[in-house]
């Protein structure tokens, strides 16, 4: 019933009673959902009709984490419009530049095309 998913560790352990990211997206793709995103601390997984890809945030500080979540699955969603999801994970991983300052993202395209490169 859905197309897409986002959780938190703490959501994937209780949902799918792991702490390990792949094994928790592969029980929940088990149940329908073909595409799910997995946030902790250290990065973000999206897993795809069984293959999974993992990208790890590269902040210096965490002052901005509120909101980490929702802005890297927003990030995500939209990058995947138009490009597959290993390229939108690595957009997804603007998050990093988001944790350093307090509120909303509020870096630029150019600053996350260079994050990503």
């Amino acid at each position: 019933m859905m197309d897409m998913l986002k959780l938190d560790i703490v959501e994937a352990k209780i949902l799918a009673g792991t702490e390990d990211l792949e094994r928790a997206a592969l029980v929940i793709e088990g149940w329908g959902c073909p595409e799910t995103l997995i946030t902790k601390a250290e990065g973000i997984l999206a897993s795809v009709s069984g293959k999974t890809y993992y990208e790890k945030f590269s902040n210096r500080s965490v002052v901005g984490r509120t909101g980490r979540d929702g802005t890297a699955f927003a990030a995500y969603l939209a990058y995947r419009l138009g490009h597959d999801a290993p390229e939108a994970l690595k957009f997804a991983a603007l998050v990093s530049i988001k944790m350093e300052a307090p509120g909303p993202f509020n870096g630029t395209l150019d600053g996350v095309l260079t994050q990503m490169r």
